[in-house]
Order: C-alpha cells, then sequence, then structure tokens
C-alpha cells in the first residue's frame, strides 16, 4: 500500500503543477495497475 500512497502523492503533485484537480486516492488506486503505479514511483 504504500507504494500506492507515494505514487498518489506524485499524482497530486503533477495536478497541481500542470493546474488539474486529481481524483481521489480510492479512484486512483481502482484505475492503476501495479505496472503503472512501479512506472511512476520511477519518474519521481
Amino acid at each position: 500500500m504504500d507504494m500506492y500512497t507515494k505514487a498518489y502523492q506524485r499524482y497530486v503533485e503533477k495536478c497541481r503543477e500542470f493546474g488539474i484537480e486529481a481524483i481521489d486516492l480510492i479512484e486512483f488506486i481502482r484505475n492503476l495497475t501495479t505496472e503503472q503505479v512501479q512506472h511512476i514511483m520511477i519518474q519521481s
């Protein structure tokens, strides 16, 4: 779960950077695969 939380934090940072509204954590987890989350973590 920690991996998803860190990826979500990165996602929220990027949403703020681009001025768009972020989805909530539950929707984030439901809509991403483990591979996608790992990719987000690599980009950090």
